[in-house]
């Protein structure tokens, strides 16, 4: 099933469940896919495309998050947490720490990167690597690694 197809189920689902914050989430992510395909003359969005609109989402929300955090808005930040929670249940699972440090690792290794100008390469090659076994990560945890294997 596409990932277009199942965020469109997810919102007959809600609205049945009368999830009204759930569906306020989902029918955010439809309207911003919507502009997506609008903005690319009709064509309609793959599930490439739709990772890139979940994953723009997703981000906006974690930055609300920290700033709401900062500032203690405990009222909003409850809200914040929840639509993130719902657009990342559209997400493909995320490497974790140990994983994504051995395969920066063995991508190092395999192309001989050594300092901080081969980080194009090494990244280059993770993000195959993660999206070869149908994963995600997040660029700014990627970055923060590989900086850090190429001293």
């Amino acid at each position: 099933m596409s990932l277009k197809k199942e965020i469109l189920d997810r919102l007959k689902q809600y609205m049945r469940e009368k999830k009204a914050e759930e569906l306020a989430v989902v029918r955010q992510i439809k309207s911003e896919i919507m502009k997506f395909e609008t903005s690319s003359k009709g064509v309609e969005a793959e599930d490439a495309d739709v990772l890139k609109v979940l994953n723009s989402l997703a981000k906006q929300h974690k930055e609300s998050i920290d700033i709401y955090t900062k500032n203690n808005r405990e009222d909003l930040l409850a809200k914040e947490k929840l639509e993130l929670e719902v657009i990342e249940s559209f997400l493909p699972s995320k490497f974790t720490g140990a994983e994504l440090e051995a395969l920066v690792t063995s991508v190092v290794e395999s192309t001989g990167a050594s300092t901080k100008k081969d980080m194009g390469t090494v990244m280059k090659g993770v993000r195959e690597e993660v999206t070869a076994k149908g994963l995600s990560v997040d660029g700014q945890e990627l970055s923060e690694l590989v900086k850090s294997k190429l001293a």
